[in-house]
């Protein structure tokens, strides 16, 4: 595992020697529903979390073994109130710890709203200590921005410059429908993609909303992305890594999870271009069928009606159509192309490999890759959606993009000084070290 970059035919993955760590119980596997979604997770981790700590009501939150009646706060809450709204009745300590950067003015407003301690204290998933990498490196980040951490002057004109060149791209594909002007569009909405993944994280803007454009939920990726798998990265309790197991992918990244079929290595890029509208249509069908999860939000409409533009312009339902899915598939094979190795690649800590981390910091540091992070913030979102800088905005998901110049000489002191090494990688690097990874579990698993 310690061989860099593509110098080495992958070994054989070490046994599980170690069990996991306290408080990392193994998350309840399960067959799947067809047309699951990330509030069905969050129904699972809610059970998870009750049992957990002896019964969590309904109508409070959780955070550090202690409950909080947060109802009368939601609609001040600065972050907006869905994120409140998503987690009633669950544990939300990790969420509590990493998206506050001024932390002692968030641990004096939740004091008011204390009810009274969990009925059982179990160990935490992390480690909080004050004296540990994470906090540490919180409270000096916290000092670098000034209370700064959203986006700067430059960063609006980088998004409307993208935004503006969408629009005209897509307003030539309807002018000149054909292949190239589909590549092109496609391409300036993953640079959209990227300026709505930085949003959503944020306090609630319309910005936010550009993510919709695409074919995925900025809503649903809320709980899928910010909640689930920024907080537990390559755990069992990640989604963005159970959800790989079932059908059409079967890749089982975690060793804990069993065996992948050997032949994913080689079919996973074939699936990247459908993800994208694999998502809508999933949100469609939920709708149409009337799943009690099913998410109807009017930003859904978006690839509507860029669709029904297109048919306006084009004249011909089945030319829109193809120039339509080309458009978005190709933004998904460039999102999955950049966005799939920093945490899938065989030298990202995933859950079952020995040596794992208890502080949140050290274990996504440990769980997480990045490559190129000098990269200016506009080309960081043109060229690579902004997933290069990946260590700090798992770190601290609600800095805005333009802000990382600033964190990162206090990341690299603060690894210094905890004697933390973070590999630098190419992407190349990356998507060999994903196929690597596939391999093992396929082969070499411990199960």
């Amino acid at each position: 595992r310690n061989q860099p970059g593509l110098s080495a035919f992958p070994q054989p993955m070490p046994k599980l020697k170690t069990k996991p760590l306290p408080g990392r119980e193994r998350f309840p596997e399960h067959t799947p529903r067809p047309l699951e979604n990330g509030f069905d997770w969050l129904e699972r981790k809610q059970a998870v979390d009750n049992k957990r700590w002896g019964g969590i009501p309904e109508n409070l939150w959780c955070i550090h073994g202690k409950l909080y009646d947060l109802a009368p706060f939601i609609d001040r809450h600065p972050g907006g109130p869905q994120w409140l709204q998503f987690t009633k009745g669950s544990d939300i300590t990790e969420a509590f710890e990493t998206h506050h950067l001024n932390f002692k003015k968030a641990q004096s407003i939740l004091e008011k709203y204390y009810v009274r301690d969990t009925a059982q204290q179990p160990p935490e998933r992390y480690e909080w200590r004050d004296d540990g990498f994470y906090r540490t490196l919180r409270r000096k980040v916290n000092e670098a921005l000034k209370g700064e951490s959203g986006p700067t002057p430059t960063m609006f004109t980088i998004c409307w410059a993208y935004l503006i060149g969408f629009l005209l791209s897509f307003a030539l594909l309807c002018y000149m429908p054909n292949m190239y002007t589909a590549f092109l569009a496609g391409t300036l909405l993953y640079a959209l993609f990227g300026i709505g993944h930085n949003f959503f994280h944020q306090a609630d803007t319309w910005w936010r909303y550009v993510f919709d454009l695409t074919m995925y939920s900025s809503y649903g990726w809320r709980v899928t992305h910010a909640y689930s798998h920024h907080l537990w990265p390559n755990l069992e309790l990640d989604y963005e890594v159970t959800i790989f197991e079932n059908p059409p992918f079967m890749l089982k990244f975690l060793t804990t999870r069993g065996s992948t079929p050997w032949y994913t290595a080689f079919t996973a890029p074939l699936l990247w271009v459908v993800m994208g509208p694999l998502s809508w249509l999933g949100n469609v069908v939920s709708v149409i069928i009337m799943h009690p999860k099913a998410s109807k939000r009017p930003e859904h409409l978006l690839p509507v009606i860029q669709l029904l533009l297109l048919w306006h312009f084009c004249g011909a339902i089945g030319l829109a159509l193809k120039l339509w899915l080309v458009m978005h598939c190709w933004c998904t094979f460039l999102l999955m192309a950049t966005s799939f190795g920093p945490h899938r690649t065989y030298d990202s800590w995933t859950e079952g490999d020995p040596n794992p981390q208890s502080d949140f910091g050290l274990h996504t540091i440990a769980a997480t890759q990045q490559y190129l992070m000098d990269t200016p913030t506009w080309a960081s979102i043109g060229l690579f959606g902004g997933f290069n800088d990946h260590i700090i905005h798992h770190l601290f998901p609600t800095i805005d993009l333009s802000r990382f110049p600033v964190v990162r000489p206090v990341l690299r002191s603060t690894a210094a000084q905890y004697e933390v090494k973070m590999k630098k990688m190419s992407l190349p690097q990356l998507q060999w070290g994903v196929v690597k990874r596939l391999f093992c579990t396929a082969f070499f698993s411990p199960q």
